[in-house]
Parts: C-alpha cells; sequence; structure tokens
C-alpha cells in the first residue's frame, strides 16, 4: 500500500514566494503596495511606507522585536484572519533590527559586556532566526508571501560579482532567494533634459539573471524586463501559465524558531 505523503511529481506551485531588491527609493515599496486581494505588510518601524500607491488596500504591522516577529507567525498560522500575500518590507532593515534585540537580550544577561559589540555568536542566532523564520512563513502554505531587500555588489558561487539582494551572513543570500520562486530586481530609468532636470521616470523590474545581477523566474511567465510593473499585472502572468495551484497546500511543518525571551520592561 502506497504511503499517503507519496505523491506524483507536479510541475504546479503553491503559492508564490518573491524576492524583490532594489535602490532605496526605486520604487519596491510602490510596486508590493500594489498587491491584490487582502495585503498584510510586515515592516520595522525604520522603513517607511509613503511610497505606496494612493488607495492601497494593504494592511501593515510594525515589528521591532523577534517576539514580534514571532506573534506575526503565530498569528497567522492560528489566527481566522485569512491573507492572499503577506510581505516583509524590508529584510535587509529587519535584520538589525533583529541584531538589536538579540544583542539587547545578551545585555540583560551579561551586563558586563556593556560597550562591547555583537560577536559572531549573535550574528549567528540573528541569522538563523532570520532563515527559520522566512523558510516558515513560505511552509506554511497559505497565503503568497515576499520579502524586499536592498542590493550589494557580491560574489556568488563561481566568483562572479553580481547585484545580489543585502543579507547579512555567509551563505544567507543563497539561503534565502534559494526559497523563492520569483526573484527581480527593481531599478529606476530616469531621462534628463538639456538643463539637467528630469524629464521622465520609469520603474524597471528584470526577473532574469545576466552578468551583472541575479534573478530568477521559474513560472516562465513574465518579460526579462517589466516597465512601470503592478502585482496584479505579475499575478495576472503567472495564473496564465497554470503553473499555479489553487487552494491550500498540505505541507504542514513544525514550529522551529527557538521562542526570544520575554524580557520585562521597566514603566516610564
Amino acid at each position: 500500500m502506497a504511503h499517503p505523503s507519496i505523491k506524483p511529481i507536479s510541475q504546479q506551485l503553491d503559492h508564490v514566494a518573491f524576492m524583490l531588491y532594489g535602490r532605496p527609493g526605486f520604487g519596491k515599496t510602490r510596486l508590493v503596495s500594489t498587491t491584490p486581494g487582502k495585503c498584510l505588510i510586515v515592516k520595522p518601524p525604520a522603513d517607511h511606507t509613503l511610497s505606496a500607491v494612493a488607495g492601497s488596500t494593504c494592511q501593515v504591522w510594525e515589528v521591532q522585536t523577534w517576539n514580534e516577529m514571532t506573534d506575526v507567525y503565530e498569528y497567522l498560522r492560528h489566527g481566522s484572519e485569512k491573507f492572499d500575500w503577506v510581505w516583509l518590507d524590508s529584510l535587509s532593515v529587519w535584520q538589525d533590527y533583529g541584531l538589536d534585540d538579540v544583542w539587547d537580550d545578551v545585555l540583560q544577561r551579561r551586563p558586563d559586556r556593556k560597550g562591547q559589540n555583537p560577536d559572531k555568536g549573535e550574528y549567528g542566532m540573528n541569522m538563523n532566526r532570520i532563515k527559520v523564520w522566512i523558510r516558515d512563513m513560505i511552509g506554511m502554505g497559505k497565503f503568497h508571501f515576499g520579502v524586499t531587500c536592498h542590493p550589494i555588489e557580491q560574489e556568488d558561487e563561481d566568483g562572479n560579482v553580481l547585484m545580489r539582494p543585502y543579507i547579512q551572513g555567509r551563505g544567507m543570500v543563497s539561503t534565502i532567494c534559494g526559497y523563492m520562486n520569483v526573484m527581480g530586481l527593481m531599478v529606476l530609468d530616469t531621462e534628463f533634459n538639456d538643463r539637467g532636470r528630469v524629464k521622465s521616470q520609469k520603474h524597471l523590474l528584470h526577473t532574469q539573471a545576466t552578468e551583472r545581477y541575479d534573478a530568477k523566474e521559474l513560472y516562465h511567465a513574465l518579460p526579462s524586463t517589466m516597465t512601470d510593473p503592478t502585482m496584479p499585472e505579475i499575478m495576472k502572468k503567472i495564473e496564465a501559465t497554470g503553473k499555479l495551484a489553487g487552494g491550500k497546500t498540505t505541507r504542514t511543518r513544525p514550529r522551529a524558531i527557538p521562542p526570544a525571551r520575554r524580557r520585562r520592561r521597566s514603566a516610564a
């Protein structure tokens, strides 16, 4: 008798996992804010939503500690509220807040380290929590999931210098981007007039890797470059391929994030 977990191979993907990266001000939040359906944007305080398009129906959950990130995960896993999309905007900023939270926890246990800087252990703990949180958000299988990042020039596994998402830690870019089935670079194409003033601007989304930047798109649905893209446009093209499975995935993952220790905060 066949085991119930053994199934025929499928070319469909349950949900989109989208890595969107680009320089600040180049249109990442603008694109995210056009996400169709019910959308939740998880963001640290330093990131802003001023770039959101007018009339966006996205909702925002502001986080600055790992306890709050755990609350996000648990709410989405157990809560009755359903979202079509969840975005982390941005991971490049969140990794600094996460490290600050790890370090605050260390100083409460080790006040003798006050005045020092986080070391390899603290960085490693923060990196592991990031990996597990993103992996489990995708593995939850309840919604499409996206992450935004700033860019950085970095060597890939073959020694080529490419523009890639900025994620701290050895191997982190390959690991996080390996979870994604769409990875695009957002750039701003600006045309100037004879007086050096801005004549026009276009937002360009590159989804095919080149010798200059990293990208991928496993649905084979999107053009290599999209001009002034919107998420409804992107999703329409992906859905038209028939490679996006409907309904919920049957996969389940055990909770793997080590819960951050709850700290008592003194009253002001």
